[in-house]
């Protein structure tokens, strides 16, 4: 049985509930150092054809893509994370109060 968040009762993630997770985090480090779409793509290693299944399936008007396969596109989603909040971590002023500590 799977609870409203796509996890199985019995502790197991469903797929496609992990893949829209990573994406929505993806998109929202994406958002915040003013990404493109395009650099998105591309930044996942994916053709514009992957690109527009993953989109149509993350807006629910598609099915789960078969490829890229999900380990892939969550490994990928994983690295670009990480490189972008990088450079967001990076763009971002440092507030007054910890100046010193730098």
């Amino acid at each position: 049985m799977i609870d409203g968040g796509g996890i199985e009762h019995g502790g197991r993630a469903e797929p496609s509930a992990v893949a829209r997770r990573q994406f929505d985090a993806f998109n929202e480090v994406g958002r915040e150092v003013r990404l493109s779409v395009e650099h998105q793509r591309r930044m996942l290693f994916m053709s514009p054809q992957e690109w527009s299944a993953w989109a149509a399936f993350l807006a629910d008007d598609g099915a789960l893509p078969a490829q890229p396969a999900v380990p892939v596109v969550l490994l990928r989603l994983a690295n670009a994370s990480y490189r972008l909040t990088v450079r967001a971590d990076r763009d971002r002023p440092v507030p007054q109060s910890t100046r010193a500590l730098h």
